[in-house]
């Protein structure tokens, strides 16, 4: 196992690393979807066995504290000597701008690559090769091999400590008996020995486990989330209490049940972040279902089209009630895709309003629901303070009632 001391400097823009008298294991999570949901089930459970923990990307509110990706707070981190791990999600900006070329990661996990994402192209996937053959010493790496795209990733085999996870039966790593729910429940298979960092080997195990969370997606994230928290050196009972724990709830998709209907908030940038909270809220108890969503303006038109195509699909499914789309992202659903959609919703009797997404908008959408209804906001990171407001809106109305009540 690969352990590195670090110091950050920077020379000519790029991130440079050399040693400081403390001993820290850098663990990268690249992939288009499930980068965020596996650094904090892995910040839960490090932190739950007591090591000090930074989590380093471009989202400030997860579980706990997180940071801004920026060079700067990357030297003031890292020079600090103060954690045991630091967890980097590697997004777009540290690949397209050579970011972290200079950091020799201990670990490196794969999660999933989406269709018309930048790791999905040419340049994205050569840059993520760059980037593993970059980090110098031997390292772990952590490969979804469920994910199409694995085959594109170079690995240097001869330093390289490869462990493979998916549904698959030739992976290292993998599940039986999945339950999805109000949480996942599923029975980890590691079926070959592995080692972990103190160099003890781990024999082939069959543990159940349950995440509180939602989505079948999370299988994938908790195959590869144990497997790293074994080869830390992490107890199994330790595992499991950290990822049954309501804290995990707070993770990626969320749902609220409150004044007696439902609010699901999920962050869609792409077809799989659709896909994913479409599923994970078919089983859920419910009247009728509002839909509140918007288009990622990085998308090209192709995967936008392919978005409402999962859309329509979903709504004969869930019998959606009503939809609305949230126009804030300037445009983005142009008039040829929107009366295609619109065509589509009136055939399978959806309503269908284009809003701007401004507080009247929410408050009127918040006032229609009724009893047993749901509402998804599924929305990409720009209208993220809208779905906020919502939150407030509904606690204030809640507090409202009870203030009622009471008196």
């Amino acid at each position: 196992m690969y352990t590195v001391n670090l110091y950050l400097s920077i020379y000519r823009g790029v991130i440079m690393l050399s040693p400081s008298n403390k001993e820290v294991y850098v663990i990268g999570i690249f992939g288009s979807n499930g980068k965020t949901s596996t650094a904090n089930m892995l910040w839960n459970i490090f932190t739950s066995s007591g090591l000090k923990v930074e989590i380093i990307n471009d989202e400030k509110n997860a579980i706990q504290k997180r940071i801004m990706t920026d060079i700067e707070v990357y030297k003031q981190l890292i020079i600090s000597g103060k954690d045991d791990i630091i967890l980097i999600e590697i997004n777009k900006e540290n690949l397209e701008n050579n970011y972290l070329l200079g950091i020799s990661f201990d670990m490196i996990i794969h999660t999933h690559i989406s269709e018309g994402s930048y790791e999905n192209t040419s340049e994205g996937i050569r840059k993520v090769n760059e980037l593993l053959s970059s980090s110098s010493g031997v390292k772990t790496i952590i490969l979804n091999t469920d994910d199409l795209n694995w085959k594109r990733i170079i690995i240097d085999i001869e330093n390289t400590y490869l462990i493979t996870y998916g549904l698959g039966n030739k992976a290292t790593v993998t599940a039986s008996s999945i339950e999805c729910g109000k949480d996942v429940r599923f029975c980890y298979c590691l079926q070959r020995e592995i080692r972990n960092k103190y160099n003890t080997i781990i024999v082939p195990m069959e543990i159940p486990f349950v995440i509180k969370t939602y989505g079948q997606y999370n299988v994938y994230n908790g195959l590869a989330v144990i497997t790293v928290s074994l080869i830390y050196g992490i107890e199994v009972n330790k595992i499991i209490s950290s990822l049954n724990n309501n804290a995990i709830q707070k993770l990626g998709l969320s749902i609220l049940y409150e004044n007696g209907f439902g609010v699901v908030n999920n962050i869609c940038e792409n077809l799989l972040s659709f896909e994913t909270g479409f599923e994970a809220v078919q089983n859920m108890p419910y009247d009728n279902i509002h839909l509140i969503f918007n288009l990622n303006r990085n998308n090209i038109t192709h995967i936008n089209k392919k978005v409402l195509e999962s859309i329509l699909t979903w709504a004969l499914i869930l019998k959606i009630k009503k939809i609305y789309y949230f126009n804030t992202n300037d445009s983005i659903l142009n008039s040829s895709l929107l009366d295609d959609f619109k065509t589509g919703l009136k055939d399978s009797g959806v309503d269908f309003e284009l809003f701007e997404g401004t507080i009247a908008d929410v408050e009127k959408i918040i006032n229609s629901l009724n009893e047993n209804d749901m509402l998804l906001y599924f929305c990409c990171k720009d209208s993220k303070i809208t779905g906020e407001k919502i939150i407030e809106i509904l606690d204030t109305r809640i507090l409202g009632n009870l203030s009622s009540n009471i008196k």
